[in-house]
């Protein structure tokens, strides 16, 4: 996984945004030479197309990276590799998959898409959940039914559009890549 390193600081909640140089988006900020990303040594290769976030999963204070896998064969799911460095170099050793009912996560890949997963925070119980868009181009909501420190999911459920008695899944064509935002 190839990311690029960035020489600046910008201050925002660590559960909003990990990445601080994407808030304000007006700061001033210079992109380093491409870098490839490594667990335990090794450089992160992940089945199918990779979908990397960077957010405190774990609710210890530093920012972990969630990887959506899958496509070109491979399913859908999303690996979790626990920022067991600091803030300012976090370091990755092994990971895990997100966990639903009780089994590995996963969604049906098409094409060369698997799992877009973005951790968001919605409703009254403050839990993180986590939001996947499939390559078929409909997104799911995962309901975390554990703790913020050790989320873990149901069975999911799509989203949906619509007047009562006539709702639809949400679904664009093809390769849903969802964000949760207050608009």
């Amino acid at each position: 996984m190839r990311v690029r390193s960035a020489s600046f600081s910008v201050g925002v909640p660590v559960f909003s945004v990990c990445l601080s140089f994407l808030a304000p988006l007006a700061a001033a900020y210079e992109l380093g030479p491409e870098q490839i990303v490594q667990a335990g040594g090794t450089n992160i290769t992940v089945p199918g197309y990779s979908v990397p976030s960077f957010i405190n999963w774990n609710d210890d204070g530093l920012c972990d990276l969630v990887v959506g896998e899958g496509g070109n064969g491979y399913t859908g799911k999303v690996r979790i590799y626990p920022n067991d460095g600091s803030v300012a170099a976090p370091h990755f050793t092994s990971f895990f998959y997100a966990q639903s009912l009780g089994a590995d996560l996963t969604v049906p890949p098409v094409g060369c898409l698997g799992a877009y997963p973005r951790l968001i925070q919605r409703g009254a119980d403050h839990r993180k959940d986590l939001l996947v868009g499939q390559a078929d181009g409909r997104v799911k909501l995962f309901v975390n039914t554990g703790s913020n420190a050790n989320p873990t999911f149901d069975g999911g459920a799509f989203l949906q559009v619509g007047q009562p008695g006539s709702k639809v899944d949400i679904n664009v064509s093809g390769r849903a890549t969802p964000n949760w935002l207050d608009w």
